[in-house]
């Protein structure tokens, strides 16, 4: 099993996944190309990432 994240920020991520990690779970983490400079709630977009790239390394 591979798990993923899409958030832009790792350090709270990769803090978490570290119980994933220690059970042998693989754990990368990615990152959509997609955004806005908006931010908050109001600015949620459910088609955010759609046809985003989304990179990640092993």
């Amino acid at each position: 099993m591979i798990v993923t994240d899409t958030g832009s920020t790792k350090v709270q991520v990769m803090d978490a996944a570290q119980s994933l990690i220690k059970r042998g779970i693989c754990f990368v983490g990615g990152h959509a190309m997609a955004g806005t400079q908006k931010a908050g709630v109001m600015a949620a977009d459910k088609t955010l990432y759609e046809s985003s790239p989304y990179f990640f390394d092993f």
